[in-house]
């Protein structure tokens, strides 16, 4: 298929496939993303797993329109969660029951536009989509790998992987085309009911516990509430924008970390454009200025210009303007912005609002001035010899994916996907990946395989979204090694094969889509684990590993809202869990030792971050210390950031650490505890960042006569290629040369000494080789081979043989047969079987059926016996040591017994005991020796 990439590469903005659409006008509005990931889709939604989603721009720097996006609640469930998630627009946000340029996860509708030949679907995440009718009927979009169908007035939405949206007739109520059913690929199945009035009112979740959604007067939504009585509430002043957020009260906790009233979290607008947002500790970290032009026709209309984060001077500045010669083609408005140090990029993009160029530049502008493209722009550069600025590209074909990915070196990565050589495949089936193809950098030090493929096959009856590379059949990588992979009719992987192995594993499931055996490929004997798994009310119970050998037993029991709130380990201990009722770990009760019980609190603020940890402290017999509690304390910046931590020692005494951050959330300084005393005022490192946000120096012990400096120096691609280590006024570097694949071909150390590798096509090491001076000095001019190592792979690239060459350094002759080889055998499932060292003898190694090392035996006699318990401690190790003479083998045993923490507390060797006691804080303070002699020390 290499013919078809110039003729992608030429078409990228011409070549539309097989999919009816509308060609985006001059200036598209409203101004939408490519699709992304909805919470409501019928496939796990991982995103923003904590609640509020990680920000890594200031907005859509294609339209300047800020976002914003949480999950209030999040439920595990069989297939899919709950996931009750809210996202803000400042521009194109609809009015929404949610509250004004709001919406919620699960307000999916469908809506018929002209006549039929058109949808417009909205997936819950602010951005409604138009889908065009196809001559086979259905609809689709580009960048949509799903199918909508109307039969007989009732739509639904086909995912890439057999998920479903279904939606309520179109009969004219207000009901018609709202979302009533989302259902995975293994029939897990999420109902929402709504009411005459066209409102989601009640929700049921695939294990069927209830959610109710209640609203105000003005239509708005009020509250959540799930099963367990947890309420969510929502405030929404008289423009109808949500100003506060309540979050459920926190009551009756073991630990007295409650907050009664709940937590809030508050946001502030100016006609519906959100200006702050305070969080539940008070702090407001977010301020948002938008530009003031009131001229439709300006290109900052409406646009975000300013962003603080943290503390309201820490600002990043947003300035936009049209194209001009010398900006990549296509493109048709570029963004700057100038972040909270003043480091500066430009973000150049196309009439689909994709992303196609980025340059981040060397040198620093004033932070608290906007950079625009003639004033304000950056200088000063960190390193002399670095470029303007640093340069990355992107291509896309008609379904908004990427098919070349061009760093800054020039390093080059192309993707093929089945509609790009399918024209006329299905929606679902455009978007699977089929070729990876990485060139190296022309520019780079030369290798031998600048092109590395890699090539994939993918089941027909599935396709992939969001850039999703499941459902592959088969992989072929560049030295033809494969991968097979089966699935049954619902998409779950049902057997696996290797080229190498030399049987394949296989997985069952039950009726909802989970694990409950795996059977993993042969052993050396034909031998296979079958591990199994069963389930109590949709979450997972027992997990049985080897279940017809050791079956070691995994117990877990859950709370009514997914939480692990038992743990059993193989062992037979028990670990009990408690949560609050934001689903945060509040306590760990350890399994019992000495009569006594050992727990741990998290003690929370209001914003869930952990700021103190109690340790229970009680010693080897159980009873507590004077000071019967250890805590370690957390302080945060206004964005979250850790910026002080306290110790308490056992002495009574505290650690202090503190770490001072940069404006854009970097670590500038770090004290360590004798700093922060003033024991030792030089005990810090102050670390300097460059502009592309890379360490640039760390400074130890700054200003004092020991002070040390690290300078790192990158590549192009930020690849580390040289480290000057400073010390007194006298710098040594360390230097690496990367290839054309960005492996390390050579390293120079202060001295001059080097140690140059060889690689393979497919990146694995063949050679490693030690040059420098038979008496070292400064300089390299008298370098000489000082060792060599070569390294042999099997037909499958798996690493078999390590040839160490032996000779004379001073002269170069081979010593004997000049080699010492060192070979390992592997079996199916990869694991060492056999080791012949370089003196040739042989080592055999064996596995019990659980996969867990059990022994060794050498050829002359020799071996080692293991024996484990179910979790996989040893308790007992024989030792036999064959005599080359021929006489009577010795033998050893020794002995281990452990406590119900798995901590060893007794070792018996050629009968003698050696004994430890353990306190809570797992320190072992008492003990006797072989002896009898008892030791310890008195802590507390």
């Amino acid at each position: 298929m290499a013919w078809l990439w110039p003729l992608l590469l030429s078409c990228l903005f011409a070549c539309n496939g097989a999919i009816v659409e509308s060609e985006p006008a001059a200036e598209p509005t409203p101004l939408w993303e490519p699709p992304e990931h909805a919470p409501a889709e019928p496939h796990r939604y991982e995103e923003c797993p904590e609640g509020s989603c990680a920000r890594e721009q200031p907005a859509y720097l294609f339209s300047g329109e800020f976002y914003e996006a949480a999950v209030d609640l999040r439920v595990p469930g069989r297939g899919l969660d709950f996931v009750w998630a809210r996202r803000y627009r400042s521009r194109f946000g609809a009015n929404t029951a949610m509250g004004a340029g709001w919406d919620h996860s699960y307000d999916v509708s469908v809506e018929l536009l002209d006549e039929g030949q058109a949808a417009l679907v909205d997936d819950g995440n602010n951005r409604p989509a138009r889908f065009e009718r196809q001559a086979d009927g259905t609809y689709a979009a580009r960048g949509y790998h799903r199918v909508l169908r109307v039969v007989d007035g009732h739509a639904s939405m086909e995912f890439a992987d057999s998920g479903a949206w279904d939606f309520h007739p179109f009969d004219g109520s207000a009901r018609a085309g709202k979302l009533v059913a989302i259902s995975d690929r293994n029939g897990n199945t999420i109902t929402l009911d709504h009411d005459d009035a066209g409102r989601l009112v009640g929700i049921v979740d695939t294990l069927g516990r209830e959610y109710a959604v209640e609203y105000d007067a003005h239509g708005y939504i009020a509250a959540v509430a799930d099963f367990s009585g947890r309420v969510i509430r929502y405030v929404h002043d008289e423009a109808g924008d949500l100003v506060e957020v309540v979050y459920p009260p926190i009551v009756g906790t073991s630990t007295g970390n409650d907050f009664p009233q709940g937590t809030r979290v508050r946001y502030t607008y100016s006609g519906h454009k959100l200006r702050t947002i305070t969080d539940e500790r008070g702090n407001t970290y977010l301020r948002n200025t938008y530009s003031g032009s009131e001229d439709p026709g300006d290109l900052e209309y409406g646009r975000l210009i300013e962003q603080a984060w943290g503390e309201p001077d820490d600002v990043i500045g947003i300035r936009y303007r049209r194209p001009v010669l010398g900006d990549p083609a296509g493109t048709r408005v570029v963004a700057i912005v100038n972040d909270r140090v003043g480091a500066v990029s430009e973000h150049f993009f196309d009439g689909h609002n994709r992303r196609i160029a980025e340059r981040v530049y060397t040198g620093f502008a004033d932070p608290d001035r906007p950079t625009t493209a003639t004033e304000n722009r950056p200088r000063g550069q960190l390193r002399v010899e670095e470029p303007d600025y640093y340069e990355t590209t992107w291509a896309y074909n008609a379904d908004h994916r990427v098919i070349e990915r061009v760093t800054p070196r020039g390093d080059r990565t192309e993707y093929l996907y089945q509609g790009d050589v399918e024209p006329d495949a299905p929606a679902w089936l455009r978007g699977n990946l089929l070729e990876i193809r990485q060139h190296g950098a022309a520019s780079a030090d030369a290798c031998d395989h600048p092109l590395v493929v890699t090539r994939y096959e993918v089941d027909p009856r599935f396709g992939n979204e969001h850039g999703g590379r499941e459902f592959v059949t088969r992989v072929v990588d560049l030295l033809g090694l494969e991968l097979h992979m089966a699935y049954d009719e619902r998409g779950n992987r049902v057997e696996a094969s290797a080229s190498w192995a030399g049987s394949s594993e296989s997985w069952d499931y039950d009726a909802f889509g989970q694990v409950v055996r795996h059977v993993h490929a042969e052993d050396e004997h034909g031998a296979r684990q079958i591990d199994e798994r069963t389930y109590a009310n949709g979450y997972l119970h027992e997990e049985i590993i080897d279940a017809t050998g050791i079956a070691a037993t995994i117990t877990t029991v859950h709370d009514e809202r997914g939480n692990v709130i038992e743990r059993t380990d193989p062992r037979g201990y028990t670990t009990f869990y408690e949560y609050n009722s934001r689903d945060r770990l509040i306590r760990e009760t350890r399994p019992p030792v000495a009569g006594a019980v050992a727990y741990s609190d998290n003690i929370y603020d209001a914003a869930m971050n952990v700021v103190r940890i109690d340790y229970a402290n009680l010693d080897e017999h159980g009873a507590p210390r004077s000071n019967g509690m250890i805590s370690v304390h957390y302080e945060y910046d206004a964005l979250g950031e850790e910026i002080r931590e306290r110790e308490e020692l056992l002495d009574g005494r505290e650690l202090v650490r503190e770490f001072e951050l940069t404006a854009n959330g970097d670590i500038g300084m770090f004290r360590n505890g004798a700093a922060v005393s003033g024991q030792v005022p030089g005990d810090t490192i102050r670390y300097v960042w460059d502009e592309r946000g890379l360490l640039f120096r760390e400074i130890r012990a700054q200003g004092s006569g020991d002070e040390l400096v690290v300078q790192h120096d990158y590549d192009a691609n930020g690849d580390e290629l040289r480290t000057i280590v400073d010390v007194g006024g006298t710098p040594r570097a360390h230097e690496v040369e990367l290839d054309c694949q960005r492996r390390s071909t050579r390293a120079i150390d202060p001295m001059g000494n080097e140690t140059r590798s060889t690689f393979d096509r497919a990146g694995k090491r063949l050679s490693t080789s030690r040059w420098g001076e038979l008496v070292d000095v400064e300089g390299g001019a008298n370098n000489r081979l000082l060792a060599r190592a070569d390294f042999v792979y099997d037909q499958h690239g798996r690493h078999v043989q390590t040839r160490d060459a032996h000779f004379d350094p001073h002269t170069g002759d081979p010593i004997h047969d000049g080699m010492r080889v060192t070979s390992h055998a592997l079996d199916p499932r990869g694991r060492p079987i056999q080791r012949d060292d370089a003196r040739g003898a042989v080592t055999m190694i064996r596995f019990d059926t659980a996969g867990r090392r059990i022994g060794s035996e050498l050829d002359d006699g020799s071996s080692e016996q293991l024996v484990l318990d179910p979790g996989g401690l040893v308790l007992a190790e024989t030792s036999t040591l064959a005599r080359t003479d021929g006489g009577v083998a010795s033998m050893t045993i020794e002995q281990y017994e452990y406590d119900a923490l798995g901590r060893e507390r007794a070792t018996t060797f050629a009968g003698a005991t050696t004994r430890a006691d353990f306190d809570s804080l797992d320190f072992a303070v008492t003990g006797t020796d072989a002896r009898d002699n008892r030791r310890g020390q008195q802590l507390g």
